[in-house]
């Protein structure tokens, strides 16, 4: 912290030059060194206890909104302000670095969708179900767009749309080399399995198959183990 701009800030705030406060912080660049001179402060009982991602985001989303039209940066903010702010301060625990990046992805993603709204010569008063499906056809995020259709909708902006939804992908295997291999030996082990069933055990274990693919997997083959 003895590099800019962390160091002059605490040395204003410790001779009284500036406020400490967290406003004081918010003047300083978006970083981890930051975020780490914040709940410094906070541990210290400096500065009041915050959802400190929360007010990142606050802070990052005023960023983005500087660099998009004008009229974009109005419709975000209202969604911001109206659906997701009040969802995310009702949270139990704290936001997490996983959903700011997520939050930030998906005001990215909505920026997106109206920039390619403007350059078709489009409004959102103008999209209906053709625009949507001619959007989706290009592009991935058909959740969040989904959510702010949805809401935009709610709150008249433009008609009600169905947004394609995107069909999930085998589950993924959620363990480490060692667990997985550790599993492995398991089942190759157990004498109790038919040559079938271990295979189709090996299969959903490494490839994080479902049991119902590897079977259809099998009866396309036409054959056994």
């Amino acid at each position: 912290m003895k590099r800019d701009p962390i160091a002059p800030t605490l040395r204003s705030m410790a001779r009284g030059q500036l406020p400490i406060a967290h406003t004081t912080l918010d003047e300083l660049p978006l970083s981890m060194r930051t975020r780490y001179f914040r709940r410094l402060l906070i541990s210290a009982n400096v500065l009041p206890e915050i959802d400190v991602f929360l007010n990142e985001l606050e802070l990052a989303l005023a960023q983005v909104l500087t660099t998009i039209p004008e009229e974009h940066a109005r419709l975000i903010r209202r969604y911001h302000q109206w659906h997701t702010l009040p969802r995310l301060r009702n949270r139990p625990k704290p936001m997490t670095t996983g959903v700011f990046a997520n939050r930030m992805r998906n005001v990215r993603l909505i920026a997106a969708f109206l920039a390619w709204l403007q350059e078709q010569h489009l409004q959102l008063p103008m999209v209906d179900q053709a625009v949507i499906d001619r959007y989706s056809a290009s592009t991935s995020g058909r959740d969040e767009l989904r959510q702010f259709l949805t809401w935009a909708a709610r709150s008249g902006l433009c008609v009600k749309v169905e947004v394609p939804r995107v069909r999930n992908g085998p589950p993924q295997a959620a363990m480490s080399d060692e667990a997985l291999a550790e599993l492995t030996g398991r089942v190759l082990a157990d004498v109790a399995l038919s040559p079938v069933g271990r295979l189709l055990a090996l299969f959903a274990i490494v490839y994080a198959q479902p049991i119902r693919s590897s079977v259809e997997l099998r009866a396309r083959g036409g054959g056994t183990a």
